[in-house]
């Protein structure tokens, strides 16, 4: 009985810390990719990689499209097309990888209003970059379900989107640093 209330008071302390112990997560991923001048969407499936201390990738197709921020280096990878984010486009996606960084890991959600360009409206993050150089992405838009990450939207020009949902989580399972080098 003694076992059993300790056992009970541990998984309500864990669970009132939220994911404070995530370490890694890995998940199923859908892409839709949509353009507005085509009438439909294209979609894609892959996974999510994250492992702790901010290293986050999404591989969609095989590896043929991915984005990678490994540390404060920030890669996307289209097809044989690679590009690394540099200065104001790499203050950007480090936003993003600290917003998702809170997420994953159940951390204080509206102490995410503190960074530039963040706003917080109830379960929808909403990333906007701030500085004078044109971005390849008008804003970033991540969704939450309760607390789990739901979804990660990347506004473009116009009304072109890639929209990635996630399904099918993992906590704490081993994830090789190899998928976080492109």
């Amino acid at each position: 009985m003694k076992k059993l209330l300790i056992f009970c008071l541990v998984a309500v302390m864990m669970a009132a810390t939220g994911y404070a112990e995530v370490n890694t997560m890995t998940a199923g991923v859908v892409m839709t990719t949509h353009k507005a001048a085509v009438a439909k969407s294209e979609k894609d499936k892959g996974y999510l990689y994250f492992k702790r201390p901010g290293k986050f990738c999404l591989s969609v197709n095989g590896g043929k499209s991915a984005m990678i921020m490994n540390g404060n280096t920030y890669t996307m990878v289209r097809g044989k097309h690679k590009s690394v984010a540099k200065g104001e486009t790499a203050a950007y996606f480090k936003t993003l990888q600290t917003v998702l960084n809170t997420v994953i890991t159940g951390g204080h959600i509206g102490s995410l209003e503190s960074l530039p360009g963040v706003t917080v409206s109830g379960s929808t993050i909403t990333i906007v970059p701030t500085g004078k150089k044109k971005q390849m992405f008008s804003s970033f838009v991540v969704a939450l379900s309760g607390k789990q990450l739901q979804s990660l939207k990347m506004n473009g020009k116009g009304k072109n989107y890639t929209l990635y949902t996630f399904s099918s989580r993992e906590y704490n399972k081993a994830v090789s640093d190899a998928v976080f080098v492109k």
